[in-house]
């Protein structure tokens, strides 16, 4: 006895129609997240970016290279701050837009005072005098 075989076709079909709408769903959704995403991920390396930039060209002011200022450390570490704060409460420049994290985290590790700069500039002045106060 041979049975009807489009059973068979009817029930491939609506398996493979399922693959396929899953399949184009999960694409969807991952492209919507990327493009939501990705300026935050690009202030998140940006901040990276310019503390290490920062931090690069302050050990090269301490270890005494008188080509440098501190000034360009300071624009580097404000711009890093930028970032952060773009993060924090949301903000925009000439690229992207920037929403503000929902939950921002505890710590970010990275956020300086007043007095931390001062400190800062303190200690890089005395480095480039060479030890004096200025």
């Amino acid at each position: 006895m041979m049975t009807n075989p489009w059973h068979i076709y009817l029930t491939v079909g609506i398996v493979a129609l399922c693959v396929v709408s899953i399949m184009g769903y999960s694409l969807f959704i991952g492209d919507r997240a990327a493009h939501k995403y990705s300026s935050q991920i690009d202030a998140t390396l940006m901040a990276q970016l310019e503390a290490t930039t920062a931090h690069l060209w302050l050990e090269e002011i301490l270890s005494g290279d008188r080509d440098r200022m501190i000034k360009s450390v300071w624009e580097h570490l404000d711009k890093s701050q930028w970032y952060i704060h773009a993060l924090l409460e949301g903000d925009q420049d000439s690229e992207c837009d920037y929403f503000a994290l929902v939950q921002p985290p505890q710590d970010f590790g990275f956020i300086s005072t007043p007095e931390s700069q001062q400190e800062l500039d303190r200690r890089s002045i005395r480095a480039q005098t060479g030890g004096r106060e200025a």
